[in-house]
């Protein structure tokens, strides 16, 4: 016979591993595939910015985002709690050069370059305004270590190297996942396939895979402040 779940998740970035968290602490049988190893594809390579005042933010989502990074502090303190790892957390907050000027807000304000260079003296200025932003970063690794180990203590089932080809549905319902190898049962199933969302059978969500570039650099000395900077 069958195992039934209660819901599967598809795919093991942060975005399903922490739901898969939240549903097992509500005692729900959870099931998580990913078509590889969880964690090692967008959530491997973020650089951690939690930036709900990012001007370039969609309106539609201003909302939603400036809720969820407010929810971070203690989502972070309960997942560190539970998998007894660290996870690092900054709310040093963020130098932001702007091409064009930004209206000041909660968390923004512009700041002169003799400000700037009074926060980070190591910064080479760039003609574009800048603003100081009260946005928080996270290490995406070990968010993915502590998710992994609080999923095990919770004895969540993750299947990984399968593919989800198909969400299925029986009379207008879900009803489970077929993979590559197998098929699995539950009344409840969540797509958390990021890039791969629309390439799933039924799933029908307008996403697109896009390239993304990152640049690592090593400085001879240790900065004044561990923010970010970001230029736009």
């Amino acid at each position: 016979m069958q195992k039934q779940y209660d819901v599967i998740v598809i795919g093991g970035g942060l975005i399903g591993l922490s739901l898969a968290w939240r549903l097992s602490r509500s005692s729900a049988r959870v099931l998580l595939i990913d078509r590889g190893e969880p964690g090692q594809e967008a959530s491997h390579a973020g650089g951690g910015m939690i930036a709900d005042l990012d001007p370039v933010l969609p309106a539609e989502l201003s909302e939603f985002a400036h809720r969820s990074a407010k929810l971070y502090p203690s989502f972070v303190s309960e997942l560190a709690s539970e998998a007894e790892c660290a996870i690092d957390l900054r709310e040093d907050g963020v130098i932001a050069f702007e091409q064009h000027p930004i209206a000041a807000s909660e968390g923004i304000r512009a700041i002169t370059a003799a400000e700037a260079l009074a926060l980070e003296p190591r910064l080479s200025i760039p003609p574009d305004p800048a603003y100081a932003m009260q946005e928080r970063a996270v290490d995406p690794r070990d968010l993915v270590a502590a998710l992994l180990v609080a999923l095990h203590k919770r004895a969540v089932e993750i299947v990984t190297g399968e593919a989800v080809v198909k969400m299925v549905a029986t009379h207008g319902h879900a009803s489970g996942v077929l993979t590559e190898r197998a098929s699995y049962a539950a009344p409840r199933v969540v797509n958390c396939a990021g890039a791969w969302a629309a390439q799933i059978a039924g799933a029908k969500l307008p996403t697109l895979p896009v390239k993304g570039h990152m640049v690592a650099l090593a400085f001879p000395e240790e900065l004044a402040m561990t923010s970010a900077l970001r230029e736009e």
